[in-house]
């Protein structure tokens, strides 16, 4: 893998790494608050792993660092039942999934395979997509929450 290709990953990877972060100055769960919290506590939680996960993935690991987060974060909301919370966090869920599932594709690629690159650059084209999607939609979390970067 070409060291522009692996700088692409990581910024995509970057964009992407700060949105449970981001989640994770919401608090609270069936009311905006307390849906807020839900989310809050497990984005605090998933945010510290995906970064290791992440810089596992960068090194080669071959395994899909968004996978456990992403399963834990639907996770939490399935939890979430307060409408107006949900519609909001729905949308980053997914995105993340989608991100998720273009990081999958990209721990599948075999270096040596030309064909293999090529769709290497149409996935960091969707990341970069995808973080941006994510971004919007975390910021519009962030504001129904009620907290400040």
């Amino acid at each position: 893998m070409s060291a522009l290709s692996i700088r692409r990953i990581a910024g995509a990877a970057a964009v992407l790494a700060l949105v449970p972060a981001a989640l994770a100055a919401c608090s609270g769960g069936q009311s905006v608050e307390e849906a807020c919290g839900l989310i809050q506590d497990e984005a605090t939680s998933v945010s510290s792993e995906l970064s290791s996960a992440m810089t596992s993935a960068l090194d080669g690991s071959g395994e899909n660092p968004l996978a456990a987060a992403n399963e834990r974060m639907q996770a939490v909301g399935e939890q979430v039942t307060n409408e107006e919370v949900k519609a909001e966090f729905d949308t980053v869920l997914t995105a993340f999934d989608a991100a998720t599932g273009v990081f999958g594709q990209l721990a599948d690629l075999d270096p040596t395979d030309t064909e293999a690159m090529a769709d290497l650059e149409s996935a960091t084209g969707d990341l970069q997509n995808l973080g941006e999607d994510l971004t919007t939609a975390g910021a519009s979390l962030q504001e129904l929450c009620g907290f400040t970067l």
